[in-house]
């Protein structure tokens, strides 16, 4: 392989590392506030009365799952639909 080549193929396969290490897994209500445009106030209405995923606690941090999240935003999209 040309060392152009290879060079061009390692630094794609490092931004792409680097790419799924910047879209965590777990997302604290900070976080899912800021993705999502949640304010906190409605964050926790919405587990109450919405069918939100609950959080998974971790000591004392509450931590949800981003692709359960990013799947009940597609179940209620597709509700409206």
């Amino acid at each position: 392989m040309d060392t152009a080549v290879r060079h061009a193929y390692r630094l794609m396969r490092k931004k792409e590392m680097s790419k799924s290490a910047l879209q965590p897994e777990w997302l604290n209500s900070s976080m899912i506030r800021t993705c999502y445009g949640i304010p906190h106030s409605t964050l926790y209405e919405l587990i109450k009365n919405d069918g939100f995923p609950k959080p998974v606690k971790i000591g004392r941090s509450s931590l949800w799952a981003k692709s359960a999240i990013d799947a009940w935003f597609a179940n209620k999209a597709s509700q409206v639909q």
